[in-house]
């Protein structure tokens, strides 16, 4: 089967509120470790924006639609797995955590700034408010920016755990390309372009307030 000729860095196109929910994590971050906790709080709360929650659920991670979206069925894609494959496990959370941080916490794909997946959970700590957990499946609109790893060639294709083989990628990124390789859905390979470098810290200076 044909391979589809790259065109387009994702499949995926955030709206405005993601940045507009990146903001207002990091002001949360800054009121953290400045101490003033009741107003992290509240920029917290602020950020949890209904839409971009039923964007990423309900749009973000339907790849049929994604797909779609871009003149690709599924029906047409590369289904032949290779025969002789060996799927190995995920990658360790250092080789995690060092992909991030190589890639200063950009997604490889649509260049997204992306969150540090420990920091709600740290959130979630000190705010009950904060909807984190497994038993909350809408979670906090932090949820669509957040970092995950992306294996270029996915494992099901032979891909390894090797760091050349890994980049830091935001969920929606992920969910939508699922299992299909980057070549069946027409998208540019993310490691021949620079990792983007904004100073961007992942909001990681929240891990480090006792």
């Amino acid at each position: 089967m044909t391979a589809i000729a790259p065109c387009r860095n994702s499949l995926i196109e955030h709206p405005p509120e993601s940045n507009f929910v990146l903001s207002l994590m990091s002001a949360t971050a800054d009121l953290w470790v400045a101490g003033r906790f009741d107003a992290a709080r509240e920029a917290l709360v602020e950020a949890d924006i209904p839409m971009l929650r039923e964007w990423f659920h309900c749009y973000a991670q339907d790849t049929t639609f994604q797909l779609w979206r871009h003149g690709i069925t599924r029906s047409a894609l590369n289904k032949e797995l290779p025969k002789d494959r060996k799927t190995p496990g995920d990658a360790s959370a250092k080789t995690k955590y060092a992909i991030f941080e190589r890639d200063a916490w950009h997604c490889r794909f649509c260049g997204i700034r992306t969150i540090d997946p420990r920091v709600p959970k740290r959130l979630a700590k000190s705010f009950e408010e904060f909807p984190w957990g497994r038993r909350n499946l809408d979670k906090h609109a932090c949820l669509a920016v957040l970092a995950t790893h992306d294996h270029v060639v996915p494992r099901q294709w032979g891909g390894s755990n090797e760091v050349d083989n890994l980049v830091t990628a935001c969920w929606p990124c992920q969910f939508s390309r699922v299992n299909y390789r980057i070549e069946d859905c027409g998208i540019f390979d993310p490691r021949d372009r620079p990792p983007i470098d904004s100073g961007w810290d992942g909001l990681c200076r929240v891990l480090d307030v006792a």
